[in-house]
């Protein structure tokens, strides 16, 4: 077995990490989109580029993850 990782933070990579997964197990047939990150804080006082970092890692991450899988079909 072999263990692709990736940072959901770097959209660039997550395709080639998708691309190792292919090139290691064949086509995938199931992703789990279960990575994130958290901020702590209010609303008011959190800066916005926390929540644009966080809706970047946590949406547009497991999207990226997503399309990169469809990639390999």
């Amino acid at each position: 077995m072999k263990i692709v990782t990736f940072d959901l933070a770097d959209r660039p990579g997550i395709v080639e990490a998708m691309r190792k997964a292919g090139d290691c197990h064949g086509p995938v047939d199931i992703v789990i989109n279960n990575g994130g990150i958290s901020s702590r804080g209010s609303a008011v006082d959190t800066l916005l580029d926390v929540d644009v970092t966080v809706m970047d890692v946590n949406y547009f991450g497991q999207i990226s993850v997503t399309k990169g899988r469809c990639l390999l079909l």
